[in-house]
């Protein structure tokens, strides 16, 4: 150990500052075995440098220096505190040793070389970092500006300003505002938790994992009266979706009376309307939640997760949100209040949609309740208008007897006009007040505009003096608002067969054309669901960890998965031109010529483990050994006739080498054994020789 000299350069060094955590820095500094840097002992540091290492260590700003040829890292307090845990290891030792710091050797390189040739600014921003604090990695962003000193001083210097919290302000803002837009399109509750799955997944690094739960609600319709109603069933929570690797399926249905402590904390979630954190260490946390974020927030287990509740809003359905923490970062303030944005907008969502499916269901009930008082007030006037038919004629009761079977009836002149119409056209056509005028009705102006070329070419049939049945939409006062109708009619001839009118029937024809609608939508939607189905398998197969081959009886390739070329090493060549017989070792050729003339030949699923051409990279280094795999082959039958061949390859070469390596081991065990009870059976017959010659040696 070298004390630094006394030059008054250097008296910084052993005077006291008054900051303790300053004071032990310059402690440690000097007691630091500088004789083997490449700057040499503090003893014959230059002037300046001394000058500038004395600033840089009273500077609150983070600093560090790079000396010497090896680089070594001298930095002051202000920077030891960004260290966290690696502080004061990371003193005075050369750059390349300090793990943390060398993994982003790429943007240090870069701010060093732009410092010593001076071609661009020396800086580098936003630049993520991982240290250890408590023993946990946390995530760290800096920004840094470096300048070379002079020759002499052999090295850089180096300002650097912690930007994490506007680095994370801004990835959680673009994220928060990401869900807050995607949440926003939602009309329902079920397209809304899955809307929010996709806003939350684009969180890769806030939110390690998510789930959704939330009470089951049933809609009761009254047998009496039909008004519909919902029931919320708030001892049950279903699972609406998770973002996140989840191994399996996590738990569909959570029942209050289940005594597991997860379960708990999310009913007292959703009681109290306060949010809860789940803890891995305290087992509130499931490990299949804990190891959901396995392809997100750096892939580190999931040590934490908060449950965020809806609102006790009346009609709010009650709806919890898990949401796993980050593990690099500390659950801070900052994190807190982004964790709260995120649950008022969940909150605001459940409620809004909730409250917009009571809406519809009020107005249902109160649409039925208006049917029910115009079809009172409708069988009343009828019921008037029938007893005043009883003193008309044939005809009068005949049109009665068809208006009470919803039938309409009118006649038209020549152009179209309706000139004689009963109570149930009038109620059909919605225009009860545009014909009791005395201003002329066309028939065709009943129609909606986007069905009148129809009627157009129906009338110039009936024209031509033949009857016709058509469908038309009859357009009531609201312009909104329609009804199908179904039209017949005979054209009306005179003497010399001239047309000179219509007279025709229709009736309601709504309910049928809803029936059709609906049934054209199922269809539709089904075919979508298989669509899907399809796509998902199609993903599955061509992201499988084995390796997919699907071939005709001649050995014609007709599919392959990326990691059966993985596996084997093929070229990316057409698929029809991959050959599975040149990715094997010629030895077991024979092998798999067999399996596959045994599937062609019985139909039966074989299987048996043979060797590639492709090198094992694993084992013994220096050894080369061949791929050894799980070959499956199976034939797709169908009406009795055998069609293609699915084979699989499995990757066992781990296994393979594990189990030679335990033979050999086995066999030296052996071998020792042996040796060993040699050398027993050889040491009494020289003991005995030893003898002998001893009493030779006496009796001479």
């Amino acid at each position: 150990m070298h004390e630094p000299g006394s030059s008054t350069y250097s008296a910084f060094l052993t005077r006291p500052t008054g900051d303790i955590d300053i004071d032990n820095d310059l402690r440690y500094i000097r007691n630091l075995d500088w004789d083997e840097s490449g700057i040499g002992p503090i003893s014959t540091w230059p002037n300046e440098l001394l000058v500038l290492v004395n600033l840089a260590i009273l500077s609150p700003q983070p600093q560090l220096f790079l000396l010497g040829h090896d680089s070594r890292i001298l930095y002051n307090t202000a920077y030891a505190r960004l260290l966290r845990d690696h502080h004061p290891a990371y003193q005075g030792r050369p750059i390349q040793s300090n793990t943390a710091l060398i993994a982003q050797a790429p943007a240090i390189d870069r701010i060093v070389q732009s410092a010593k040739t001076k071609s661009k600014p020396a800086n580098e921003n936003d630049v993520p970092f991982f240290f250890l604090n408590q023993n946990q990695l946390e995530e760290v962003f800096l920004s840094a500006t470096m300048v070379h000193l002079p020759l002499s001083l052999d090295g850089y210097h180096a300002t650097t300003y912690d930007t994490t919290a506007a680095v994370l302000h801004s990835r959680r803002e673009h994220s928060s505002h990401y869900i807050r837009h995607i949440c926003e399109k939602a009309t329902d509750l079920e397209s809304f938790w899955s809307s929010l799955r996709d806003g939350i997944s684009a969180a890769v690094m806030d939110i390690a994992f998510a789930a959704i739960y939330h009470a089951e609600s049933r809609v009761l319709c009254d047998e009496n009266t039909g008004y519909i109603s919902k029931r919320i069933e708030t001892g049950t929570f279903k699972l609406g979706g998770t973002v996140g690797s989840f191994q399996g399926q996590p738990q569909a249905s959570l029942e209050r009376s289940d005594g597991h402590s997860w379960i708990k904390k999310i009913f007292k979630a959703a009681d109290f309307k306060n949010c809860e954190l789940m803890s891995a260490e305290d087992g509130t946390l499931p490990a299949e939640m804990c190891q959901a974020s396995r392809d997100r927030c750096y892939g580190d287990h999931c040590r934490t997760a908060v449950v965020v509740p809806s609102t006790s809003e009346k009609d709010t359905i009650p709806a919890v949100l898990i949401l796993g923490l980050a593990p690099r970062r500390p659950y801070d303030q900052a994190y807190q209040v982004w964790i709260e944005t995120i649950h008022h907008t969940f909150a605001y969502h459940v409620a809004r949609l909730s409250m917009l499916e009571e809406k519809a269901f009020a107005k249902a009930n109160d649409e039925k309740r208006e049917s029910r008082a115009k079809e009172i007030m409708a069988k009343e006037l009828l019921l008037k208008e029938q007893e005043a038919a009883l003193a008309t004629g044939k005809v009068q009761r005949m049109l009665k007897i068809m208006e009470a079977a919803s039938v309409g009836v009118f006649e038209c002149d020549s152009s179209g006009t309706v000139t004689q119409y009963n109570e149930a056209f009038r109620m059909m056509s919605d225009h009860g007040n545009r014909l009791q005028t005395s201003l002329p009705t066309r028939l065709q102006d009943l129609c909606q505009p986007r069905d009148r070329w129809m009627f157009d070419d129906q009338f110039r049939v009936l024209v031509a003096g033949h009857p016709t049945t058509f469908s038309v939409r009859f357009q009531g006062v609201d312009k909104d608002c329609c009804q199908w109708v179904l039209i017949a009619c005979i054209p009306e001839l005179n003497e010399v067969g001239e047309f000179i009118g219509v007279s025709g029937c229709m009736t309601n024809i709504d309910a049928q054309k809803e029936l059709e609608y609906e049934a054209r939508r199922n269809r539709a939607g089904a075919l979508r669901q298989l669509r899907l189905t399809e796509t998902r398998l199609s993903n599955f197969i061509r992201n499988a960890p084995f390796g997919i081959l699907i071939m005709d009886q001649t050995g014609l390739t007709s599919f392959i998965n990326e990691t059966w070329l993985q596996l084997t090493g093929y070229p990316n060549v057409p698929v029809h031109e991959v050959d599975i017989r040149s990715v094997v070792l010629p030895e077991d050729l024979p092998k798999v010529d067999e399996c596959l003339k045994k599937v062609s030949n019985n139909g039966r699923f074989e299987t048996l483990q043979i060797r590639l051409n492709q090198l094992w990279a694993g084992g013994t280094k220096g050894v080369i050994r061949h791929t050894w795999v799980q070959f499956t082959a199976y034939v797709e039958t169908e009406d009795g006739k055998h069609g293609q061949i699915t084979t699989t390859l499995t990757d066992v070469s781990g296994f393979k080498f594990s189990e030679a390596l335990h033979q050999a081991r086995l066999e030296e065990a052996v071998q020792a054994r042996r040796q060993q009870e040699k050398l027993v059976n050889l040491t009494p017959a020289r003991t005995l020789s030893n003898i002998s010659q001893l009493r030779g040696y006496d009796k001479s």
